[in-house]
Formats: C-alpha cells, structure tokens, sequence
C-alpha cells in the first residue's frame, strides 16, 4: 500500500495536469476563434473592397465609353454641321454667278439697244454749221427724222442722211416728191455735173442746204446814235421740209452771194439700196 503522502501528491499532479491542459485547450479554442473571426471579418471586408473597386472600375469604364460615344457624336455633328456650311457656300457661289451672268446679259442687253439707237441717231445725224444769235457759226451735230421710211418699200432704218459739199453750178434739177407731200427731191443730175462729181444720185430727198441772206448789222455807237447799221451777208442752215419748191431754189441759188466763195452744203437723204 502506498502512503497518503503519495496519494496526495498524485490527485495534486492530476490536477494541474487537467487544468493546464482545459486551459490550454480554451485559450488555443478562443484564440483560434477570435482568429477566423478576425479572418472572417477581414475577408469580408476585402470582399466589400473587391466589390467596391469593381464597382468603380466599371463605372470608370461606362464613364469612359459614355465620354467617347459622346466625343464621336460631337465629332459627327461638328462633320454635318461642316458638310451643311460647304453646301451653303456652294450655293451662295452659284446663285452669286447666275446673279452676275443675269446682270452682264442684262447689262449687254441695255448696252447693245443704245448701240442700236445710238448707231440710228448717227445713221440720221449730220454736222452741219449753225448760225448763232450773235452772229457766230457754230459746228454742231444735228439730227434729221426720216421720210423716206414711211414709203411703202421703206422702214425703219432704210435709208440714211449724208452732207454732200459742191460747188455752183450743181447741174442738177429739183422738184417735188410725188408721195411725200412737202418734200423736195432729186429729179435729174446732169452728166459731169458738179453735182455728180459731188455724190449727189437722182432719187435724193434734198433735207437741208446752206443759203446766204443779207443782215444790217449795227455796232454799239450805231445803236447809241439811232443808225441803221451797214447790210452784212451771212450763211446759215436753211431747212427745205414742206418749204415751196420755188423757196427751196431760191435757197440754193443764194449761195452766189456767198462773199467767201464757198461751196454749196446739201443734207440727203437716201435710200440704203439705191
């Protein structure tokens, strides 16, 4: 049989060998379990940060795939936008064009009907000396209306007026027109006439011609002293339209007294054809 004391001491040992080891098992359990917790709740936190970035990571990239669409929709409005500008310019350029080839022809048009009437003023137009109120000659051009054009073979622009200079005697006769009452024309021009040599055809309508008057002409003292003046002869234009067939001769046949000696202005009018 063992002694008390032995027995003592072994319940002793077997004692702190069970309490150190349930305490050793506790601890380690505890501190295994406060361990997972730990892992556990760190897991789950990155867990939360994985979803977090994720989520950011996405919405970066939606963001950035919303921002090119976005560009690449601007940069086709800007495109059409660019193409419409281009249209626009292009047709502003033609309408300017047409505009600009309108106003020429138009302008052409006006121009060219100016001509024309420019071209049948000149075609009746002659100059011709004119005698002025004080007694000066002047060189001007003057304008005659046509006759001949309101015979039936006639028209406008039929026939055209010429200044024909000769000298006396003409050797021609005159006479009136048997179908424009008024008028004197050309019945005759004698062969190696002055008159020939000058141009003038039988058929002619005689318009104007120089003739020669006599004019008192009076100076300043005359008129203070109550004079009469002294006789001076002076040339001037003298119209032969609807004049008596005698008044136009006598016209003429004026130019004798023409103290210069010069020659005789005849305005014709002829026909284009003849």
């Amino acid at each position: 049989m063992m002694p008390s004391s032995c027995i003592t001491l072994a319940a002793v040992t077997v004692f702190l060998a069970t309490y150190l080891v349930t305490n050793t098992v506790g601890w380690t359990v505890t501190r295994l379990t406060t361990t997972s917790k730990q892992c556990i709740a760190n897991g789950t936190q990155k867990s939360a940060f994985v979803r977090c970035f994720c989520s950011a990571s996405s919405s970066s990239e939606f963001s950035i795939l919303d921002e090119d669409g976005q560009q690449q929709r601007n940069d086709s409005e800007a495109e059409r936008l660019r193409q419409q500008a281009r249209k626009l310019r292009q047709e502003i350029e033609e309408f300017e064009n047409q505009k600009q080839v309108m106003e020429q022809t138009e302008r052409k048009k006006i121009q060219d009907e100016l001509n024309s009437r420019q071209a049948l003023i000149d075609q009746y137009s002659v100059v011709v000396p004119i005698l002025k109120p004080d007694g000066m000659t002047v060189e001007e051009k003057i304008q005659f209306p046509p006759r001949l054009e309101k015979l039936p073979q006639g028209g406008i622009g039929s026939s055209a007026i010429f200044l024909c200079e000769a000298t006396l005697p003409l050797g021609i006769l005159l006479g009136e027109h048997e179908s424009l009452v008024g008028m004197t024309e050309v019945d005759e021009v004698a062969a190696g006439s002055n008159g020939e040599k000058a141009g003038i055809r039988e058929g002619d309508l005689l318009r104007a011609c120089t003739a020669c008057k006599v004019e008192m002409e009076q100076p300043t003292w005359q008129l203070i002293a109550g004079g009469i003046g002294r006789p001076k002869t002076v040339r001037y234009i003298f119209s032969t339209d609807f004049k008596p067939i005698e008044m136009v001769m006598e016209a003429v046949a004026s130019n004798r007294m023409d103290p210069e000696g010069r020659p005789v202005l005849l305005v014709l009018e002829r026909r284009k054809s003849s």
